[in-house]
């Protein structure tokens, strides 16, 4: 099976490897399509292992620097780092990307936002027929 997996690593189509072990080890498709699968099922828990230890490695250099920031009241190195560790563990809300309106405003204009108390009950249920039709009432 590490032939397998080489050959995976190196990129090589399905239809490639089952050629390859019908051709060197006179194997057929099923027993090959087997292998692919164990040996890509063991190269995903590889990488999940790395990542794995990738993230504890970063956890760790990050509480190092923000303790060693703390150490020297650097208050605002220590809040750069706390967001960097917020970012690796997914702690911030989403981040949006605009990307559809090559960041002018989407939209009719500036929301404006005014007191209700400035308007009578019958005033307030004209702007609201206007905006939404004659269903609703205050």
């Amino acid at each position: 099976m590490t032939m397998v997996v080489q050959l995976l690593l190196q990129g090589a189509s399905t239809g490639q490897i089952i050629k390859f072990g019908f051709d060197n080890w006179g194997i057929k498709k099923r027993t090959v399509d087997d292998y692919i699968s164990k040996c890509k099922d063991r190269v995903k828990q590889i990488a999940n292992k790395d990542v794995e230890l990738e993230l504890a490695k970063a956890k760790i250099r990050y509480e190092d620097l923000y303790f060693k920031n703390y150490k020297s009241m650097d208050w605002r190195e220590c809040r750069t780092v706390q967001g960097d560790i917020n970012k690796l563990f997914g702690i911030n809300a989403p981040e949006k990307q605009d990307v559809t309106s090559k960041g002018e405003r989407i939209g009719r204009g500036p929301l404006m936002f005014i007191s209700a108390d400035k308007f009578t009950d019958e005033q307030l249920q004209e702007i609201i027929n206007k905006k939404l039709g004659d269903n609703y009432n205050v």
